[in-house]
């Protein structure tokens, strides 16, 4: 009948839409993969202290570890990195035995304090697994290529053995842990891909916002 019921679509379905199994496909899950994480451009104060605080809550958590396990033999390296980059740049003579440890943990604390501002300010706080592991292992690239050669270690500590480099990727990779974990503590939860202030996005309120 031309003008009855059977030209009128059913209540809720699309002509267009349906007739495209791509933009059908589009829905639910796949939409929110595709969701952007952009934020806007502007930092506040809360989100700098907190990148500061969890910064330095990391470089002091890496450097306890690294102490222990130097102490105890579990690491092959002779001294911890930023200790072994203060007495090379300020001179053992010049330090001494007492000021050496203190200038190299706050080597530490800055380095590892401003990469971690820096990482959490690009990925706008919520640092997924892929990027956290990714800033660490970028940063264990640079220390591998530029500071352990400069100690006289070798490329990526090479030059002490085997063990050496193992216990310079194992302290990199446990900083990307930790600072996954810091996304947590600082910005509420990990990356989920939706703005904060966004209502939270499933299949099904994906599928009745069409209707």
């Amino acid at each position: 009948m031309v003008g009855g019921l059977d030209s009128v679509p059913a209540y809720g379905v699309d002509p267009v839409r349906d007739a495209h199994p791509r933009r059908r496909a589009d829905t639910g899950w796949s939409s929110m993969i595709r969701r952007p994480t952009t934020r806007s451009g502007r930092r506040t104060g809360p989100e700098l202290t907190a990148a500061v605080v969890v910064g330095v809550g990391i470089s002091l958590s890496l450097s306890t570890l690294m102490l222990v396990a130097i102490m105890e033999r579990v690491s092959k390296l002779p001294m911890p990195v930023a200790v072994a980059f203060a007495a090379h740049v300020f001179g053992r003579a010049t330090l001494g035995m007492t000021l050496l440890l203190p200038v190299g943990l706050l080597l530490h604390v800055g380095y590892v304090s401003t990469a971690t501002v820096v990482a959490r300010m690009v990925f706008h706080c919520r640092l997924g697994v892929v990027a956290a592991f990714g800033t660490a292992l970028g940063l264990w690239v640079l220390a591998g290529v530029s500071v352990l050669p400069y100690l006289r270690w070798g490329v990526f500590g090479a030059g002490l053995g085997r063990g050496a480099v193992l216990s310079v990727l194992a302290v990199h990779l446990l900083y990307g842990a930790f600072l996954w974990i810091g996304s947590w503590l600082g910005a509420g939860g990990p990356n989920t891909g939706v703005p904060p202030g966004s209502p939270r996005t499933t299949p099904a309120t994906a599928v009745a916002a069409q209707r």
